[in-house]
């Protein structure tokens, strides 16, 4: 979160990272779905390029996008 630290004390990104990755936890519990169907990842970086070397990582089925990024 290179861009954020310009605007942002180095606790707040980590504790709005922490906050991400518990809204995400509640988000793949309620779906319901077994956990090694399933993983997940919160990055930071260029949109494009982020999406592209985390899909060409591994094999994903689907990789699913929040409408905030």
């Amino acid at each position: 979160m290179e861009e954020a630290e310009d605007f942002m004390e180095k606790d707040d990104l980590t504790n709005a990272k922490k906050k991400a990755e518990k809204k995400m936890d509640s988000f793949i519990r309620s779906m319901n779905i077994e956990a090694g169907k399933m993983s997940q990842a919160i990055t930071d970086g260029n949109p494009g390029r982020t999406l592209i070397d985390l899909a060409n990582s591994s094999y994903f089925d689907a990789v699913p996008i929040g409408h905030r990024g």
